[in-house]
């Protein structure tokens, strides 16, 4: 296992796949504080009839807002982020007929899988909570402090959980695509579908879109409702990695080694 990590390591480095998870994060993390401090400016220079207290009235921000903002920027632009740059996952490997040469040297579909999740699961996991603090701190200095610590790394890594799942969807797509664009769109299908699902029934407590829920509140609690969201997500997780593995097993390896 430990080789097949590396190998998933080397894969991102060498890619830049790292490096543009972590621009997407970080430009967001980092533009919501910046555009909440200068929007005051921008509505005075386009509105100058209106005075100055009335436009504070309307765009009094405060920290947990920003946070918020921000988290909402990663369900609208940096989920797709996310889907596009690892699309070509496990989807370019089947294109192009490299997953055969772990396949010959031993490796079994679960190894392969399981270094892909462990690689970049963490690095979605680490990458999401260092944006969420960068969002928090940045915040905190233009504005003030006013969200406990506690609760930014709560919400950082649910955050984490949430682009795991996505992270699951694309595997399994690309299993049965087989092309990384066409991966990525149903990904994003099955992201915003299930959001959108649960949103007109409110049902986030049974769909993963309740961890992103449960991060705007921005608290510390756990709650029932919460510990069930988060095992129907790793649930969902387990089910869409068996049937990558076995979407994987079912196709015609032998015939190309």
């Amino acid at each position: 296992m430990s080789g097949t990590i590396i190998k998933e390591i080397k894969y991102g480095l060498r890619n830049h796949i790292f490096l543009l998870l972590l621009a997407g994060f970080f430009f967001f993390a980092l533009m919501a504080p910046i555009m909440a401090k200068l929007l005051p400016q921008i509505v005075q220079s386009q509105f100058p009839h209106l005075p100055q207290e009335q436009i504070n009235a309307m765009l009094n921000f405060s920290q947990a807002e920003i946070i918020r903002s921000f988290l909402g920027d990663v369900l609208e632009i940096v989920v797709i982020i996310v889907a596009f740059t690892l699309c070509g996952l496990l989807a370019q490997e089947i294109k192009e007929q490299t997953l055969v040469l772990p396949l010959c040297s031993g490796k079994s579909f679960a190894e392969i899988i399981g270094a892909k999740i462990i690689v970049f699961g963490v690095a979605l996991y680490l990458i999401s909570l260092l944006a969420v603090l960068i969002n928090y701190l940045y915040a905190g200095m233009l504005f003030s402090f006013e969200t406990g610590i506690g609760a930014v790394i709560r919400a950082g890594l649910l955050l984490g959980l949430f682009l795991n799942f996505v992270l699951v969807c694309l595997l399994m797509w690309g299993s049965m695509t087989q092309t990384p664009i066409t991966a990525g769109i149903f990904s994003l299908i099955t992201v915003y579908g299930q959001y959108g699902i649960a949103a007109l029934f409110d049902l986030h407590a049974y769909f993963p879109s309740g961890l992103l829920v449960a991060a705007n509140e921005l608290t510390t609690d756990i709650s029932v409702s919460l510990l069930l969201t988060i095992i129907i997500t790793v649930v969902l997780c387990a089910v869409f990695c068996y049937i990558t593995i076995l979407r994987l097993k079912t196709r015609e390896w032998n015939e190309r080694i």
